[in-house]
């Protein structure tokens, strides 16, 4: 299953990269990318359990990075 967030606050390229990393340590996530200039986070994540992988993909980023706003 793949999932397209659009994502504001982020303040730097780097910190893309950081968020970036931390969510694809997340257990079930296969892929992600978090292009900082079109401001877009794309995750793939197993099918099994999605809803909850998905849950903890946002609570990692706000952990990296607090004043994200994902929608």
């Amino acid at each position: 299953m793949e999932k397209k967030y659009k994502v504001t606050g982020i303040d730097c390229a780097n910190c893309a990269r950081k968020a970036e990393r931390a969510v694809s340590k997340v257990k079930g996530v296969k892929s992600a990318v978090l292009n900082f200039f079109m401001e877009t986070l794309t995750v793939e994540v197993d099918d099994e359990n999605s809803e909850a992988i998905l849950e903890e993909v946002k609570r990692v980023l706000l952990k990296n990075e607090p004043d994200a706003i994902i929608k």
